[in-house]
């Protein structure tokens, strides 16, 4: 394979283009891994985009968000989007990092279990040294209680 049709490929499994009008009806669109259409109220499909109405009174043109969780035909996508104000509308680019983020969730769970198992291992030793100490305290008082009744 070409590195072009390389580049094409993956685009097209891991990005999805929409553009919406200013009511929010799309306008155009890939399908890459959401099912949307043309002609959709994005809003009413998912209800995270209700909160891009509120963009439209903001100075600034592009806005982006991170590990948005959208759910499509029983499949969760953990997405990165950005969203560009157009002249009549908005463009959204969305990329599909599901595997990205739920792989650096598995990296962060196990540095979480390490340094549980760490603290537990700390707490076993103080509790052991405790224990040492007590248990000699105790023969020292024995022994001095024997020799000295």
């Amino acid at each position: 394979m070409k590195p072009d049709q390389y580049q094409k490929e993956y685009f097209k499994a891991n990005f999805q283009l929409i553009v919406l009008d200013a009511d929010g009806v799309i306008q155009e669109c890939n399908r890459s891994f959401l099912p949307i259409e043309k002609g959709d109220l994005l809003s009413n499909r998912y209800p995270f985009f209700e909160s891009l109405e509120s963009l439209k009174s903001l100075p600034e043109k592009e806005h982006h968000f991170y590990c948005i969780h959208l759910s499509a035909e029983a499949q969760e996508f953990i997405t990165d989007m950005k969203v560009t104000r157009l002249e009549h509308g908005s463009m959204i680019l969305i990329q599909d990092l599901t595997t990205h983020y739920n792989s650096y969730q598995e990296v962060a769970q196990a540095r979480n279990e390490s340094i549980i198992n760490e603290e537990l291992i700390l707490i076993k030793n103080a509790e052991l040294e405790e224990r040492e100490r007590f248990k000699n305290l105790f023969i020292q008082n024995f022994s001095h209680e024997l020799r000295n009744p």
